[in-house]
């Protein structure tokens, strides 16, 4: 009971989208969250960042672009997720998202500078 009372006060809240995966593909970071979010993206130092207004669980990962080494981490960070992309060259990059089989999933497409 205790743990359920904990769950609710330290859980998402109602009605706020959720990140259910993520995916490396073909250059592209596929995330698939249940439900539309909020997004924003900009550049930090050379790598490519976005806050996205959503719950989920930390991880990460590590991709090849353009035969580059490029590494990716989602942490919660202030109640959002951040999503960081990082190579040994400087990264830009563009994003989009659609509806997919009942979720949203946002595409992140980093570039080389």
């Amino acid at each position: 009971m205790i743990g359920l009372m904990l769950g609710r006060l330290t859980g998402p809240t109602p009605g706020e989208p959720r990140l259910l995966a993520v995916q490396a593909q073909e250059g592209t970071l596929l995330l698939r969250f249940d439900q539309r979010a909020t997004v924003e993206a900009g550049q930090i130092e050379g790598a490519l960042a976005l806050r996205v207004r959503a719950a989920g669980a930390a991880t990460e990962g590590r991709m090849r672009l353009d035969g580059q080494p490029l590494r990716w981490r989602v942490e919660n960070r202030d109640g959002q997720l951040w999503i960081t992309l990082l190579s040994t060259r400087h990264l830009g990059g563009s994003w989009d998202s659609e509806e997919k089989d009942g979720d949203w999933v946002l595409r992140v497409h980093p570039q080389l500078r």
